[in-house]
């Protein structure tokens, strides 16, 4: 028997352009994630430079007054005269105009203010808003759908 030689049979035309397609493809998918990844990035670096080169507020922080608490009441017979035994957090707040006592009793309840003069109650929020913000009015109750 003598040894026979065989070859591979050479790749066919439509094979030869079939891979031909599948590497332009392959290029054009690899292209166009480029272009999308230096994109993503230059958009990185225009956030950066628009927040250090952009407008800056005036003041970040609301206006500073004295407080003056020499006329004031003390706090533990405010807070005795309101019937708050035991409270979260107190802190002494600038309001609309007049030096206020917020009072926070627990994590869930609304805060309490009391003014400092007299001890008497302001008002009971669930946040202190600036007088200068716009008045929040309560949502709509939805209507009922009916069929």
């Amino acid at each position: 028997m003598s040894s026979v030689e065989r070859r591979a049979p050479a790749p066919e035309a439509s094979v030869a352009r079939l891979r031909a397609r599948i590497i332009w493809l392959h290029r054009s998918i690899a292209i166009i994630g480029g272009l999308t990844l230096v994109l993503w990035g230059a958009s990185g670096l225009i956030h950066v430079s628009m927040s250090m080169f952009g407008p800056q507020p005036a003041k970040f922080f609301p206006p500073q007054r004295a407080i003056d608490l020499s006329s004031s009441r003390p706090l533990e017979a405010i807070l005795a005269e309101a019937g708050v035994a035991r409270a979260a957090a107190v802190k002494v707040i600038v309001g609309e105009g007049e030096t206020l006592l917020q009072v926070t009793e627990t994590q869930d309840a609304p805060r309490r203010y009391f003014r400092l003069a007299d001890g008497r109650s302001w008002r009971t929020m669930t946040r202190a808003t600036p007088s200068s913000w716009p008045a929040i009015s309560p949502a709509p109750k939805p209507s009922r759908w009916r069929p």
